[in-house]
């Protein structure tokens, strides 16, 4: 019988066998890279195009049009469309971003080809019906309102703002005078020029050739383009430090950042593991410090952002108004630290498994193997990136971390922004 009071043996992880995305070439000249993998016949279709607010002309155009892809078609209403969906058991999610737009469908296998067939529809026919879409731009203009009222969605977006520049793609947010100036004509330009750039599809789940075979006739007919992304300057520089003030805000919402190395950098791996000590999991510094000992906040955050044009690394928290300062100067301290003490073999060890670990529970399925691809595709990179990524985690020691962090933790580099008061 087996004794629960003992733990079981723990394992060092030497490496990890990463299922690798196939690829094949559609009909119509698409690239489309597939993971089969697992027993239940779901299937994830991507359809991933370059065509975020990064390429768009009037702000918002990206937005409006993905929102409505879904809306009615020529011959479907929106709820035709829902309905038709959920009689299939499936289900879209159209998600706008900076540098893409994606159209990500999960249905059962057995229903894929009718499902592919209307997500075709779909996709081909979309007619953007201007009572859709004047129920969007209220619903945006809603939530902008909203929205500003929270001093932690004024602080992300003015902490991009000061990073980029408010005319850069990545700094720039949507307001309500943009929404209005949203035209229908405006939204069928966007389809028939660029919403559909260079698409990328990316197919997971438990996939049969036939399947495949139905995804490349499905999408036989989709138009795209392929667009050159232009470089946009990034016009800020330095660092500062911008109070907003909110009266009535019970709470700051506080923000640094300052931009970093790309994933492809020599320094890249260690500055991870940096990140992940100083705030990136539960028992990080900053969570340890800030929130346990100090009860200033109930979570505090540094993540390292990529995007394709740039990338940053921000730390995040909301706390009471009275302890904004204090905040401030425990996040400066903590740098401090990291940069004048080295880490002790017990603390990096377990910052070093938890990260090793996580990977391994990271990988575990179709979908999240998938992401896995996502990641390193768009970025220009090949699975040997996760290879170097168990080898470089698990080389790590205190002296080149403490080296690391006297060249990306150095208080002057960060930008911050507080919203509500001191």
């Amino acid at each position: 019988m087996l004794n629960r009071s003992i733990a079981p043996a723990a394992g060092e992880i030497e490496k990890v066998d990463l299922q690798e995305a196939k690829a094949i070439q559609l009909a119509n000249g698409l690239p489309l890279y597939y993971i089969a993998s697992g027993q239940l016949p779901v299937i994830r279709v991507e359809l991933i195009f370059k065509s975020g607010a990064y390429y768009e002309h009037t702000n918002g155009q990206s937005f409006f049009a993905a929102k409505l892809l879904a809306e009615g078609t020529s011959d479907l209403t929106s709820q035709q469309i829902a309905s038709k969906f959920d009689y299939y058991g499936s289900f879209i999610e159209i998600n706008p971003g900076l540098d893409h737009v994606s159209v990500v469908l999960y249905t059962l296998s057995k229903h894929l080809k009718p499902v592919m067939q209307l997500l075709s529809e779909v996709l081909t026919n979309a007619t953007f019906p201007d009572k859709e879409l004047q129920i969007q731009k209220r619903i945006k203009k809603q939530s902008i309102r909203i929205n500003l009222e929270k001093t932690s969605t004024v602080a992300s977006r003015k902490i991009r703002e000061v990073l980029f520049g408010e005319d850069h793609p990545y700094g720039k947010s949507l307001e309500e005078k943009d929404v209005d100036l949203i035209t229908r004509k405006s939204l069928q330009d966007y389809k028939g020029t660029v919403l559909f750039n260079e698409p990328t599809v990316i197919v997971s789940g438990g996939i049969k050739d036939h399947d495949l075979q139905v995804i490349d006739r499905s999408l036989s007919s989709l138009p795209y383009s392929s667009l050159q992304r232009g470089k946009k300057q990034v016009l800020r520089s330095g660092s500062s430090t911008e109070l907003i003030e909110k009266d009535g805000a019970l709470q700051s919402s506080i923000r640094l950042a300052q931009r970093i190395i790309p994933k492809d950098h020599e320094d890249y791996f260690g500055l991870v593991v940096l990140n992940e000590v100083f705030g990136g999991y539960f028992g990080s510094r900053l969570m340890k410090n800030i929130r346990e000992d100090k009860g200033y906040t109930y979570g505090i955050h540094s993540s390292l952002v990529h995007l394709i044009s740039d990338q940053m690394m921000m730390i995040g928290t909301d706390v009471n108004r009275e302890y904004t300062k204090a905040t401030i100067n425990e996040i400066h301290h903590e740098m401090q630290e990291l940069r004048d003490q080295p880490i002790s073999d017990g603390e990096l060890s377990s910052v070093k498994n938890y990260m090793l670990g996580s990977f391994l529970s990271s990988i575990n399925t179709p979908f999240s193997l998938a992401d896995k691809f996502k990641s390193i595709h768009f970025q220009g990179l090949g699975y040997n990136y996760y290879d170097n990524y168990v080898d470089q985690v698990k080389a790590i020691d205190a002296t080149m971390l403490t080296a690391l962090a006297n060249k990306y933790l150095k208080i002057e580099n960060f930008s911050t922004v507080i919203v509500g008061g001191y």
